[in-house]
């Protein structure tokens, strides 16, 4: 790491510093501004919809992840094996 790279993190390292406990502050005020029962209302008709459409699928996608993982792992050791 060049030592502009350095310098160029450390800057972005410091503004996260300063823009953090602002960005903090925004957020709370705005959950305490937010009207939870208007949320809902607004959103309970997406819920009821999609129920319509039938019962949720039996797997969350999470098997399928792994397995891209697993390709993926796969293939990063062949082509480090043939690197090195």
């Amino acid at each position: 790491m060049t030592p502009e790279e350095r310098e160029q993190i450390q800057r972005w390292v410091n503004a996260w510093k300063r823009a953090g406990p602002e960005l903090e502050r925004i957020r709370e005020e705005e959950v305490r501004a937010t009207n939870t029962m208007a949320a809902f209302e607004a959103f309970k008709g997406m819920a009821l919809l999609a129920a319509q459409k039938g019962p949720p699928k039996p797997f969350s996608g999470l098997v399928e992840q792994q397995r891209w993982f697993r390709l993926l792992a796969a293939k990063q050791k062949s082509s480090s094996e043939r690197t090195d």
